[in-house]
């Protein structure tokens, strides 16, 4: 989609920052884990969230 339309990824930062406080809020009442297990803001990056291949490792170190 952001090939076919370059024009979109200057509006991926604040898509990001808009839509990550409601994935939190889905991701809490899904899994019962407080909000605030979460972190504040999004930890990847735009090229992470992009890239079809990325698979994110635990956020505890886990690898």
């Amino acid at each position: 989609m952001i090939a076919e339309n370059p024009s979109l990824k200057r509006l991926i930062p604040e898509k990001i920052a808009s839509v990550y406080p409601k994935a939190v809020a889905l991701a809490s009442d899904e899994t019962g884990f407080p909000r605030k297990t979460f972190p504040a803001v999004c930890p990847y990056t735009e090229t992470e969230i992009l890239n079809e291949e990325f698979w994110p490792y635990s956020l505890a170190g886990d690898a």
